[in-house]
Formats: structure tokens, C-alpha cells, sequence
């Protein structure tokens, strides 16, 4: 499950920083609102793991190879950046903006690696205007492909539980989607900045 070779991609992003806010750390919602496991290397199991975080990286490696065959079940992964990408929804947490308002942060934990057996995750969270402005960047960039839909933005109450569980569901699915159908979208400044790829493969190589 070595990546292959890259060749020139007319949606190749720029170089450059893509400096991301900071993660808020409120407790994230739902059954996967733990802490980010830690990388591994290599290109077969890693040695000196406990029997958990063995389980746990057999499971993202199986994801992974799921996610690269196009399994709608799995985390949604490509091969970019010269390497494996994957993306799916962690969570939401409750954050307060410069007001002192509250506001909701829909998160996702995103990997990178050499190989589908050597990822490392990090954590990306964007509030729904994000998402929506991301979505008509694109569009706008690119009228002629086909986009998925995103979750509708007229809500009466946005902080609502069953609201941002509806949302982080339709926005998890429209992720997937995007990077399932449109993969060579991952290139562009849009998302690259969006997900913080080029910043975090930086930052660990």
C-alpha cells in the first residue's frame, strides 16, 4: 500500500505556511472524544505497544486500506501529498468567539503518512460558516465539477444538540464525499488550508 508517484497536478497547491487557529479544548461530543493517539512508523507493526494501541493501529490501518478502496463506511482516504491522507468528523466542542458568544466547532481528525501503516493524526476545527465558505470557494473556483451538498444553514437554534448532531453528520458526509469523488481538490489552497495538510506534514518531516 506504498503511495504511488504523484505526477503534475493542475490543482497543486502553492507553497507556503497555512497557519490554522488553535484547537479549543472543550470536551468533545460523542463515543470518539478522546485524545489523539499518537503516530507510528515504520512499514509493519510497530513494537512496544500496549495491547490497546495495538488494537487501535490495526484498526486505522485497516480503515485506511477500506478508505482507499472506496468504502463509504470508512474514514474517507486518498493518496496525496506523496503519501496516504485520510479525513473523518471527531467530534464538536463549544467554543466562545472574541464576543464572548458561544458558538460551535465541528472537528476532524485528519492522517498522513508514507504508507497506510505509517500515519500520523492531527486535529482541525472549523465552525459551519467555514465549511459553507469553504464549500462556495470551491464552487466558485471550479463551476464545472460536481459538489456535494452540504447541511442546511437556516436553523433557528445552531447550538441545539440534535441540531449539531444533524450537522456534524451531514458535515462529516459532505467531507467524505468531497474527498471520495473530487480527490484532486486536497491539492488546491482551498482545502490544503482548510485541513492544514501542508502545514502538518511539515511540522513532522
Amino acid at each position: 500500500f506504498d503511495a504511488p508517484p504523484l505526477g503534475q497536478n493542475p490543482f497543486a497547491a502553492e507553497p507556503g505556511a497555512f497557519d490554522a487557529p488553535p484547537l479549543g479544548h472543550a470536551p468533545l461530543r460523542g463515543p470518539t472524544a478522546s485524545a489523539p493517539l499518537r503516530g507510528v512508523g515504520g512499514d509493519r507493526e510497530p513494537r512496544n505497544l500496549t495491547e490497546i494501541e495495538r488494537e487501535t493501529w490495526r484498526r486505522h490501518v485497516e480503515d485506511l486500506r477500506r478508505g482507499l478502496e472506496g468504502d463509504a463506511d470508512a474514514p474517507a482516504a486518498a493518496y496525496a501529498f506523496g503519501g496516504v491522507f485520510s479525513c473523518e468528523m471527531y467530534g464538536s466542542s463549544e467554543q466562545r468567539d472574541q464576543h464572548d458568544e458561544l458558538y460551535t466547532e465541528y472537528v476532524l481528525r485528519c492522517r498522513w503518512g508514507r504508507s497506510v501503516d505509517a500515519t500520523r493524526p492531527w486535529l482541525v476545527g472549523r465552525r459551519f460558516s467555514e465549511f459553507a465558505a469553504l464549500d462556495a470557494s470551491l464552487r466558485g473556483a471550479y463551476p464545472s465539477l460536481t459538489f456535494p451538498a452540504l447541511p442546511s444553514s437556516y436553523v433557528l437554534f445552531p447550538l441545539d444538540p440534535a441540531v449539531v448532531e444533524e450537522r456534524e453528520a451531514g458535515l462529516g458526509a459532505y467531507l467524505g464525499a468531497l474527498l471520495r469523488d473530487l480527490p484532486e481538490l486536497l491539492k488546491t489552497r482551498h482545502v490544503d488550508e482548510f485541513l492544514q495538510v501542508s502545514a502538518r506534514i511539515r511540522e513532522v518531516h
